[in-house]
């Protein structure tokens, strides 16, 4: 769960996060809604809509692996808490930033979100149903060779949910996702 925070916070938050324990605060420091909002909240809708996606595909993946992947790009997974994790999040950070007009192949996974999946875990603070085995073949090879095992998969309509991957963020539609999920919580 803390690397899923992390995560998200990293690729999304607001543009003064520091995880440098030596950065000092800016003096005085700022208190305008212009200095709190995050990227996500300064991003259009259909943007929101892929950095949910990009969000949800690392988020299953840190789940699935026990935090221990952040995310699988060009076939490789990228490793949490390592200087690539680090690369690779400051990459999605540019990329929502220039509405992912940037080089596909280097986003990694993707998935869609369901309001079944949601209500699925509601008592979860990310609700979302790990990968399946056989999904995503990159990962499925790092577990098997890390020893690892697959974690149950949500059950929908009495049969296991296999969620939604890509690798093109422009297959998502904003309809992939529940309207709660694009709203940013601030009034315009």
């Amino acid at each position: 769960m803390a690397y899923i925070m992390w995560s998200a916070v990293r690729f999304g938050g607001p543009a003064f996060w520091s995880v440098d324990p030596s950065a000092v605060a800016p003096v005085p420091c700022r208190t305008d809604n212009v200095a709190a909002k995050s990227l996500y909240e300064m991003s259009d809708e259909r943007t929101r809509a892929i950095a949910i996606g990009k969000f949800a595909g690392m988020a299953r993946t840190l789940k699935t692996s026990g935090g221990k992947v952040l995310d699988v790009v060009d076939g490789k997974a990228i490793l949490a808490q390592t200087d690539e994790a680090e690369r690779h999040l400051d990459f999605l950070r540019g990329a929502m930033a220039k509405n992912f007009n940037v080089e596909q192949d280097k986003l990694g996974l993707f998935s869609m979100v369901s309001e079944e999946e949601l209500k699925g875990y509601e008592k979860y603070a990310v609700p979302l149903s790990p990968w399946a085995e056989g999904q995503i073949p990159a990962l499925d090879t790092y577990m098997k060779t890390e020893k690892l095992t697959f974690p149950k998969a949500l059950q929908l309509n009495g049969a296991d949910y296999r969620p939604y991957v890509t690798n093109d963020a422009f297959k998502l539609q904003t309809t992939d996702f529940p309207d709660k999920l694009l709203k940013d919580g601030t009034k315009e």
